[in-house]
Parts: C-alpha cells; sequence; structure tokens
C-alpha cells in the first residue's frame, strides 16, 4: 500500500479511498459495488454501503466518472485519472525503491559490525526487517487505541527484547554473544534508515499498513477533553532524563528529545528542580576533571558517561578541548545554581521546553537516610538472589550525592502528588527516570514511571488531529526511531586503542583489565601485554610522549581488532555453511514430500473399482 495524499479527506477517508484505488488498479475500472464489496471480503478490508462508496468515488481526485447510456443498462463506472495512474506507478516504485534502501542500510550496518557479508546474505533479511517493523507498530497500534490509567502501563523491565523471537526464528545462531552483536547492528540499521529528515518511505508505508484498521476504528473528532487532561499533569524529569536530552551522544537522546518536543506540541511543559540541575552540572565537572587527569584512565572508561563518549567520539568539533564539550552541554553556563541564577538557568532551559520548580525543601542528612533506607527497599527486584540483593545494598550507600538527590527529588514530589491528587488517567504529577532501580520504587511512589512507561502513556496523544497523516512520512520514522533508541547499549563499548592507551598509562588499569571489569577485549589485552615477552615493549612505550604513544596504541589496538574480527568471520562463516546446508536438506524434504504424494495420487487411480 503506498501513503495517501496528505491533502485528501479525513484519516479513515484516506484509508477506505486506498482500497478503492487498489481495486481500480488491479480490475482497470470500479461499476459494480457489490463486487467490490466482496473482495474487500476477500481481503479482511470492510465492505461499505454503496452510498459511502459512491461518496469516495466522486470525491477521489484520482478517478474518472463515466455514465453509460440507458440502452448499455445505465450506472456509472469509475476509472484512473491519468495523473492518477501516474501518482499510483510512482509510488510504487518510489516504494521498492525506498525498501531497497532500508534493506541495503540494515544491511551495510550488519556488515560492519559483524565483519563479514555471511553475516547477511544467506538470511531473508527483507522478511525479517518487514516482520519486525509490523510487530512494533502493530505495539504501536495498540497502545495508540486507549488512553491509560498510568498503573495499567507496562512493566518497567519489559522492551523491545520481547521481538527477539522475530529475529531467533530466522538466525541460527546458537551464541549469545554473537546474536547480541547481530541484533545490535540490526537495530542501529533501522534506526540510521528511519533517521533521516524525512526518514524512509518504505517505514512509513509498513507503519500505515498495520495503523490501517486504528484509523478505521477510531472516533473521527480529536478530543480536546482528552489534551486538557494531559495539559493539566505537571511532568517533572530526573537528571539522566536531563542529561539524555543535552547530550547527542546518549542512546536515549533522540527518544528522550522527540518525546519532549511532542509535549512541547502539546503544550504540555517540563519541570525540573534546581538540584536537579545541579547534580547534571556536578557530572559533567566531574567528567571534565578526570579526562583532564587522563582521558583514558581506568576510572573514566570504566564510568563510560555520555558526555565523555560524545567528546571521544567529536572531538575536532569540540577543538579538542573538554572544557569546550563540557560549556556546550551545560545548562548553568559557569554559574553556581542558586536563587540568584535562577532566572538565567530558566533561559536556558526554556530553550527545550523546561523550567526550574523552585517550590522544593531540601531534606537533612538524617531525613535523606531515613528515607533511603525505606526507598531502597522498592527499588530491588523480587527476581534477585540474595547476593544480588545485598549487592545492591552495599553499593547503595556508596553515593552521598545521589542519595541526596533522589530522596529529595522523591519526598517533594511525594509532596506535591499528595496536594494534587489523581484523575481518571492516574497521578496528576509524573516523573519520568532512565533509573531502572528508581523506577521499581513505582510500587510505592506510583507516580514515578520509567521512559518506557511514559511512551506507552503518551502514544494515544501523538495521534491526536491526525498527526501521523499530515506528517504521513516523517512521523512513522521519528516514532519507529525513539523506541530503538531504547533497544541500544546505554553505554558504547570503548574503542580498542582507547584500552591500550589506558593500559600504557594508569597504574591501576592491569589489575582491572585482567579481573575482567572493562569488558574481554580489555582482559585479552592485560593478558598479552603483562606477558614476559612485552614486558620491555610496555615499559619503552610510557617513556613516549603522547603523540608516539598515541600511534603505538593504534598499532597494537589494529591487532586486537584484526584478531576479533577474525573469530567473528569465522563464526558467521560457519553458521551461513550450517544454514544454506539445513536450507538444502530442507527443499529435499520438500521435494521427496511433492513425489510421494504424486505416486500416491496415481496409486489411488490405478486402484479397481470395488477393490480393498
Amino acid at each position: 500500500m503506498f501513503i495517501a495524499h496528505p491533502k485528501s479527506q479525513a484519516a479513515r477517508d484516506r484509508i477506505l479511498e486506498l482500497f478503492i484505488l487498489e481495486y481500480v488498479l488491479e480490475k482497470k475500472a470500479l461499476g459494480d459495488f457489490n463486487d467490490f464489496n466482496q473482495w474487500a471480503k476477500d481481503r479482511s478490508y470492510p465492505t461499505l454501503p454503496i452510498s459511502k462508496l459512491e461518496e469516495l468515488c466522486e470525491e477521489s481526485a484520482y478517478l474518472n466518472s463515466k455514465t453509460s447510456s440507458a440502452s448499455s443498462g445505465g450506472g456509472t463506472s469509475y476509472t484512473l485519472t491519468s495523473d492518477g495512474l501516474a501518482t499510483l506507478e510512482q509510488a510504487r516504485r518510489d516504494f521498492k525503491k525506498a525498501r531497497a534502501e532500508c534493506i541495503k542500510t540494515v544491511e551495510q550496518t550488519i556488515v560492519k559490525q559483524c565483519g563479514r557479508y555471511k553475516a547477511t546474505e544467506a538470511y531473508d533479511l527483507d522478511k525479517i526487517v518487514e516482520e519486525y517493523l509490523c510487530a512494533i507498530f502493530s505495539e504501536i497500534r495498540m497502545m495508540a487505541n486507549y488512553f491509560r490509567e498510568t498503573s495499567q502501563v507496562f512493566a518497567a523491565a519489559t522492551e523491545l527484547d520481547r521481538f527477539d523471537y522475530i529475529l531467533k526464528r530466522h538466525l541460527p545462531f546458537n551464541d549469545g554473544k554473537y546474536f547480541g552483536e547481530w541484533k545490535t547492528a540490526f537495530v542501529e540499521g533501522l534506526k540510521t534508515a528511519s533517521g533521516g529528515q524525512n526518514g524512509n518511505g518504505y517505514v512509513a508505508a509498513v507503519f500505515h499498513n498495520v495503523l490501517a484498521t486504528y484509523y478505521l476504528n477510531r472516533s473521527t473528532k480529536p478530543s480536546a477533553y482528552q489534551v486538557d487532561k494531559l495539559a493539566a499533569r505537571q511532568i517533572y524529569v530526573d537528571t539522566n532524563v536531563l542529561y539524555a536530552m543535552k547530550v547527542e551522544a546518549s542512546t536515549q537522546h533522540q527518544a528522550v528529545r522527540y518525546f519532549l518536543d511532542r509535549l512541547a506540541g502539546l503544550q504540555v511543559v517540563i519541570r525540573v528542580f534546581p538540584f536537579t540541575v545541579e547534580e547534571y552540572e556536578n557530572s559533567l565537572a566531574l567528567t571534565e576533571q578526570e579526562v583532564k587527569k587522563n582521558e583514558v584512565s581506568t576510572f573514566l572508561l570504566k564510568w563510560n558517561p555520555w558526555l565523555y563518549q560524545e567528546f571521544m567520539l567529536n572531538k575536532g568539533r569540540y577543538l579538542g578541548q573538554i572544557e569546550v564539550c563540557r560549556q556546550r552541554h551545560s545548562v548553568s553556563k559557569g554559574k553556581q545554581v542558586n536563587p540568584q541564577s535562577y532566572d538565567a538557568l530558566d533561559a536556558e532551559l526554556a530553550k527545550d521546553n523546561m523550567r526550574l520548580d523552585r517550590d522544593f525543601v531540601k531534606l537533612s542528612q538524617e531525613e535523606q537516610d531515613t528515607l533511603w533506607s525505606q526507598l531502597r527497599q522498592y527499588m530491588t527486584a523480587s527476581s534477585w538472589s540474595i547476593d544480588d540483593y545485598y549487592g545492591f545494598i552495599q553499593e547503595s550507600t556508596k553515593s552521598r550525592d545521589k542519595i541526596a538527590h533522589d530522596t529529595d527529588c522523591i519526598y517533594n514530589l511525594n509532596e506535591k502528588f499528595n496536594a494534587i491528587g489523581r484523575d481518571e488517567l492516574g497521578p496528576k504529577l509524573m516523573f519520568i527516570t532512565l533509573d531502572r532501580g528508581l523506577a521499581r520504587a513505582r510500587k510505592k511512589f506510583e507516580f514515578v514511571v520509567s521512559s518506557e512507561q511514559f511512551l506507552e502513556f503518551m502514544m494515544p496523544y501523538l495521534f491526536l488531529n491526525d498527526a501521523p497523516v499530515k506528517d504521513a512520512e516523517r512521523f512513522p520514522n521519528q516514532l519507529l526511531s525513539a523506541p530503538l533508541g531504547t533497544l541500544l547499549k546505554v553505554v558504547r563499548e570503548v574503542e580498542a586503542t582507547d584500552l591500550v592507551r589506558g593500559f600504557l598509562t594508569d597504574p591501576t588499569a592491569a589489575d582491572q583489565y585482567e579481573k575482567g571489569q572493562l569488558g574481554p577485549v580489555a582482559s585479552e589485552i592485560a593478558t598479552t601485554l603483562s606477558s614476559s615477552r612485552f614486558q620491555g615493549v610496555v615499559e619503552q612505550v610510557r617513556d613516549l610522549d603522547e603523540p608516539q604513544m598515541r600511534e603505538v596504541a593504534d598499532q597494537i589496538a589494529e591487532k586486537f581488532d584484526q584478531m576479533e574480527t577474525q573469530q567473528k568471520v569465522s563464526y558467521y562463516e560457519s553458521q551461513s555453511a550450517q544454514f544454506s546446508e539445513l536450507k538444502f536438506i530442507l527443499t529435499e524434504k520438500d521435494r521427496q514430500i511433492v513425489k510421494l504424494q504424486k505416486t500416491l495420487k496415481y496409486l489411488k487411480r490405478q486402484r479397481p473399482r470395488g477393490g480393498r
């Protein structure tokens, strides 16, 4: 199906018009409305009253009407106009081109990540992409159908991982590492395909196909009442949401940015506490401080904060200076966060449809500790082992600043929630967080929602006023790209070059690398460079200046990358060969079954009548 012209009629009528045009394109003309309804019924399309069909045909810019003479039986038939036929044929060509571009982008991303065409060529990538898109858009259709009370949205732990069954149905991988790598590349490819200025036409077409029943069944009138209900809500964000919104390197950036922008379009302003801005600024300052000491220290490589990722990915943009990067993403722009700077902070936040909530109280340390001991009990998961539980309890006491922020935040939000209450859609105050632990505290504090829960809550509002058809191509692509961002890894993997440089410059690196605290590649680097035959080389390299050390690190890292690539190539080639062999065996079995069926059919014909 192609996308209806945005200037035709209401969303529901556009879908019905598409069915008529599909019929005319196939049958050459429409003169018998009963035949159309039978044709529609065979395809599980809705059947329509004759009067409605006549109305749609008469109003369509793509159809000509011709009334036959009484001697010929009378009646009106409809055919495509020359412009209409040209438009539809062009739409078909555009669809095929967009589909090819989408598949090619996904394929190239997988090959780049996995190092070999064998990672894609044995598998039906066209079918995998279509099924995956249909599954995601089907879920979006269900989300869009109903305005939900917030307690009815899905659990915080539920993510797009539940669509893994589609990939596993087509892929033979039995290694979790390589499946995860392939899936990440697949999702990244889809996200890239849908991330252009106007997105991809094929993605949009699948969206509108899946959403056709939504358009047909929804109310034809926008619900101003529901928009008012949303506008009446007070929506606050956690530090991590502010961070993801401001820093492009965050894998959550596009998703957060998209939904905050949509809220702005619905006249909903996001609120944030000054102490949340302060925590954000402190995180940026700590990143700058650590980069200045050693930009590849074990502490930084292990922490890998979003500002650090942004700086390392785009050094040229920031003139190689972490100070420039920090200033670019700062809200306070060097000012202290205090009442004297609130107006300046508000002016900066307003650029992103945010504003400070200056009405808050700060708890004493004793009050914070008391509330934290209660709060963290609700941040645990029932699936945890005893070791997981006590590990969390021990870890939760390490950051005084986090304890202070989260308790001040929950206390003030709870006070405000108790004051304004709830309505039929749930709490009239919502707090969005990317912190899985804090999101679990919703068991006690019902106003806390994860980004995925907020996505489901928001979905019906995004479809008001026919937004999907007014922005027929870009809207579906943006909508797809947003949840796909939540599926990608929260932290990007550190480059092998930086791991080598870290090993050479940080005295604490060897021990942490060998313990696997920075991943398997770091462990392999430590094992190799710590061996006796490399000891002399390592000592000499550590005496080099920074440019020379970087050059040597690049050469060493290249060798490790080559070894990793060889392992990938070997794995994917092996899997491809096995899969091809399996397909051959199944094809041969199918051929034998067909042959056997023909033989049985022949023997039945040869059986004498009355025979047993």
